[in-house]
């Protein structure tokens, strides 16, 4: 039974492609590590997963520093080891170039990593970025989005249903303990 789970989460890791220098860690060591407010809340959306799950909430990590990508993958990890599959990790350019990308459409929890500014797009990729934000939203389903940038400056949706996090430039990295450092964000 046992191995039989443990099958189920590693199947499930791989096919959520998250990287795998997170696939260690959890929320528990991210919390131990950090004490900020809005950190807080980007915890509290991933442990009552279910409840974004029900009302489809989103979440768009934003801003220059550093630990989007970390704390939205460990979250993604959190629900894996809960529910053995439903989240997917995806870079925004690999979304644009796929030809069939058809789980970003229907998978419970998804992470659009590193959207760019509005002019590093065309027109076209921006209609599909927007289309996938809207059909997601549409059908409450959660997506969490990442740019190091302002928001507004990407020239895509955001309304009801999400909820912003600014990272402001070495923030969060100041905030991890010192010895948690190259575990959460690397050497």
């Amino acid at each position: 039974m046992e191995n039989e789970k443990s099958s189920l989460i590693i199947k499930a890791f791989n096919t959520a492609r998250i990287p795998t220098r997170y696939r260690d860690l959890s929320i528990g060591d991210f919390v131990s590590s950090v004490s900020h407010e809005h950190f807080r809340k980007l915890v509290k959306y991933f442990t009552n997963y279910r409840r974004a799950l029900e009302m489809g909430y989103g979440c768009v990590l934003c801003g220059p520093g550093p630990g989007k990508t970390s704390i939205a993958c460990i979250g993604l990890c959190h629900i894996l080891r809960k529910e053995h599959a439903g989240v997917l990790f995806i870079e925004a350019e690999k979304f644009l170039e796929a030809q069939k990308p058809e789980r970003v459409w229907e998978v419970p929890f998804l992470y659009v990593d590193n959207v760019k500014l509005r002019e590093l797009y065309s027109p076209k990729e921006l209609r599909r970025l927007d289309a996938l934000i809207i059909f997601r939203r549409n059908r409450s389903k959660p997506t969490i989005l990442s740019t190091s940038v302002n928001w507004t400056d990407t020239g895509l949706p955001l309304e009801y249903g999400f909820f912003k996090v600014l990272f402001d430039n070495d923030d969060l990295r100041n905030r991890v303990r010192e010895n948690d450092r190259d575990r959460f964000f690397g050497s």
